[in-house]
């Protein structure tokens, strides 16, 4: 006898798969720092900071402010890019992407000009090339360098890194004209040029600091209220970095140790007073007195026409002494 059994109809679902888009934190980093480094009458050098994650960039160009479009894709190891055959005078725009393998960053952008030679766009009082051929920065600790280095600015912008000096200022300073702090003593270049009349490429203009940083520039002023200027900002002979580091909270760095006078008699005195004073010069007194230290005494003549006379005597007049300081150096 044959089973019977049951079929069973089980219906088929189809499904579709869709992507999700990379989200925000998957796609890389804008690039930042993109600048142009350096300029020729055709050309502009352009670099930028490279990107965690970055497999590779895409630079557009475009003139001014028109349509942009592909000119290099960079490797993710590249942070710069010579743009050759420009034209002289044309400003030109860039965009720049960071690329992985979900996407691109938002573009990073700036614009650059490039400049006939001995020309000042400017206006800063520095040509083009030599803002591009740079000057060496010395940065010395009271006077001793410590090390040395080549910077430029940038012919486009009068000053270029907006501290209040402009290039040539800072070029005739020997400062960096891309930092705002050259010497990084935590004075701003402007504020010791314009303010603190110290040294921008010195940390230890006054040179108190004896190889402590408390008492470099920035540090000192803020710190101790003394000068960058001034070894000695009271003037009382007694160095900022002894009263601030040495002495202790007895002295103070901006309040003046005046020494302590002291007087002392080496011997007692021997006083003879002449007094010739009457209405007809017939009376002459001569009264002498001999006084022990720290007393006084008083001596009077009177006449017939009953004027008198007082000499008052004190151990302070017409002394031998000896004299001493104490209580400041």
């Amino acid at each position: 006898m044959k089973q019977p059994f049951l079929v069973a109809l089980i219906p088929l679902l189809s499904m579709t798969l869709v992507a999700c888009p990379p989200t925000t934190a998957d796609l890389p980093a804008t690039p930042t720092n993109f600048v142009v480094s350096s300029v020729s009458p055709t050309g502009l050098n352009l670099s930028w900071n490279l990107v965690s994650g970055a497999t590779s960039y895409v630079l557009e160009r475009g003139i001014a402010n028109g349509t942009k479009t592909q000119i290099a894709t960079p490797t993710g190891s590249t942070n710069t890019f010579a743009d050759t055959g420009l034209t002289t005078g044309t400003t030109y725009s860039y965009a720049l992407k960071a690329v992985n393998t979900k996407g691109s960053s938002t573009p990073a952008l700036v614009s650059g000009t490039p400049l006939g030679a001995g020309t000042d766009p400017d206006g800063d009082g520095i040509s083009s090339t030599d803002e591009l051929t740079g000057w060496d920065v010395k940065i010395s600790q009271g006077g001793t360098q410590l090390s040395i280095r080549k910077v430029t600015s940038n012919p486009s912008k009068a000053d270029t890194d907006d501290d209040g000096l402009n290039d040539n200022q800072e070029r005739t300073r020997f400062l960096d004209p891309k930092s705002d702090d050259t010497d990084a003593d935590g004075l701003k270049d402007a504020e010791e040029v314009n303010t603190w009349v110290s040294n921008a490429a010195d940390v230890d203009t006054d040179n108190d600091s004896i190889g402590n940083s408390s008492l470099f520039d920035g540090n000192e002023l803020l710190t101790y209220g003394t000068s960058p200027t001034l070894a000695d900002t009271d003037g009382d002979f007694i160095s900022d970095h002894q009263e601030s580091l040495v002495l202790g909270n007895t002295f103070s760095p901006v309040i003046a140790n005046t020494p302590r006078f002291e007087l002392s008699f080496a011997t007692a005195p021997n006083i003879s007073l002449n007094i010739i004073k009457t209405s007809d010069n017939s009376i002459v007194s001569t009264k002498t007195s001999s006084l022990s230290l720290g007393s006084s005494t008083s001596k009077s003549s009177t006449d017939t026409n009953t004027q008198r006379f007082n000499a008052e005597v004190s151990a302070t007049v017409g002394l031998e002494a000896e004299a001493s300081l104490t209580g400041g150096l």
